[in-house]
């Protein structure tokens, strides 16, 4: 029987009932009663319904210089935004080009620096203080992924006397504002947040085995979780289209529109081989900058991004799933995330390639599991040759959804993982100091 404790997320984003940006979170605390979490946070990223049974949203009055902040914030926001003009905009309009390359400047200046963060840096206010004593907090649960929700753990697990569990999913202690002076005060409140910690969660076997060698303490490898069978569903197909499908699900920011390039070259390659194939694209929204040849190939089908509970009959109508990232070092602070859509491939039992460098996360987990086809150069003619063998010679393919079920059984399998994770939080120690714990 486990005894749920109180825990207090601490976290940037709003955690709902269903939203986007917290698959890991709500699945990990599913089985929590709804009075028993909590949730500190900044902002609203959209979703509906609420996960946690009480929230405190940051205020002006927790941090230094808030009301200020308060004024600021919406011209700050307003600074990331004329990033998306596009260049034939820019040209026609000569003055709002030097408006969007000031503003672009004042992002990179401020924003971007970090030097945001550092002037209206999150303390606790006696607002904060009140909600944390009404709610009486058995262990906190953090992330990190900016300067002050690492500051903020550690001070409210020192003046609560409380563990705290930290877990992250990417190396944000070694990309944020990785180009500027501030990233030497990331690294120190990472190793201070570590250092506080009284248990450490890591987000995959590269990860896991990197942060105990930089940090010298134990990790415990929680990962992304899900439901067997939610996966045991018939394909769904958005037409009537027979052709054999290769899709793709999610972003194609960050330049991994550019491995979908690559993917149409290696169709059209194997057009007179095999025959013809389609590519079924879903995601949230096309860059500005889209090459010509992916946003006009017959071959490609855009459709609007899925809600999760939809992908498994997708990705159960899939000739191959296509999981891709940037080779460009540009994007480097993804090497130790795993793509979300990695174990989603795996629980749908389809021949998967992943197409990323050699130092990402995704391939190598790919390559380290072998549940699926991973790629770790840019090169045509090595995808042409993953696709033909995937969908010619049915031995290699099976070799590799025979791997899945044993890999998502030790890393992803949703009822055995969270059971843990629940036995892992309710074995912390607190200190009964500060505030009483009935």
């Amino acid at each position: 029987m486990i005894d749920y404790r109180r825990v207090l997320l601490v976290m940037t984003t709003k955690v709902k009932q269903d939203d986007t940006s917290n698959l890991q979170i709500r699945a990990l605390f599913s089985q929590w009663p709804k009075e028993q979490l909590a949730q500190i946070y900044s902002g609203d990223g959209g979703g509906i319904g609420d996960f946690c049974g009480t929230y405190y949203q940051l205020g002006p009055q927790d941090r230094v210089f808030g009301r200020i902040f308060d004024r600021l914030k919406p011209s700050a926001m307003e600074l990331i935004i004329p990033a998306t003009v596009s260049d034939e905009n820019m040209s026609i309009h000569p003055l709002s080009a030097l408006k969007v390359g000031i503003r672009k400047l004042a992002e990179v200046v401020i924003v971007q620096s970090g030097i945001w963060e550092l002037l209206f840096h999150i303390r606790i206010s006696p607002a904060m203080d009140q909600f944390i004593r009404d709610f009486q907090p058995e262990v906190i649960y953090c992330q990190g992924y900016s300067i002050g929700f690492a500051i903020l753990p550690v001070l409210l697990a020192r003046q609560y006397q409380l563990p705290l569990c930290f877990h992250t999913t990417d190396d944000w202690p070694e990309c944020l504002y990785r180009y500027s002076p501030v990233h030497l005060i990331v690294k120190r409140c990472a190793w201070q947040l570590i250092k506080q910690a009284n248990l450490h969660l890591s987000f995959g076997a590269k990860m896991t085995q990197v942060y105990q060698q930089r940090y010298r303490v134990p990790f415990h490898q929680i990962d992304h979780l899900d439901d067997w069978e939610r996966f045991r569903v018939p394909a769904w197909y958005p037409d009537d289209d027979p052709t054999p499908r290769i899709i793709y699900s999610g972003s194609i920011l960050s330049g991994r529109h550019e491995s979908l390039v690559d993917l149409v070259k290696a169709v059209r390659h194997l057009h007179t081989e095999i025959g013809p194939l389609r590519i079924d694209v879903y995601c949230s929204g096309l860059p500005h900058n889209l090459d010509p040849l992916l946003r006009e190939a017959p071959e490609v089908h855009f459709y609007q991004l899925p809600k999760h509970d939809q992908l498994p009959a997708i990705y159960a109508g899939a000739a191959i799933i296509f999981i891709a990232e940037s080779f460009h070092s540009h994007w480097y602070n993804n090497w130790l995330s795993v793509s979300s859509k990695c174990h989603l491939a795996m629980m749908s039992q389809r021949p998967t390639i992943v197409y990323a460098p050699v130092w990402n996360g995704s391939v190598d987990y790919a390559l380290r599991e072998g549940w699926a086809y991973g790629i770790t150069e840019r090169d045509v003619n090595t995808l042409k040759e993953a696709i033909r063998q995937l969908l010619t010679q049915p031995d290699i393919t099976q070799q590799y959804i025979e791997k899945t079920e044993p890999v998502v059984r030790r890393y992803h399998d949703l009822h055995t993982i969270r059971q843990q994770f629940a036995q892992m939080i309710t074995n912390l120690k607190y200190q009964q100091r500060g505030l009483s714990h009935d």
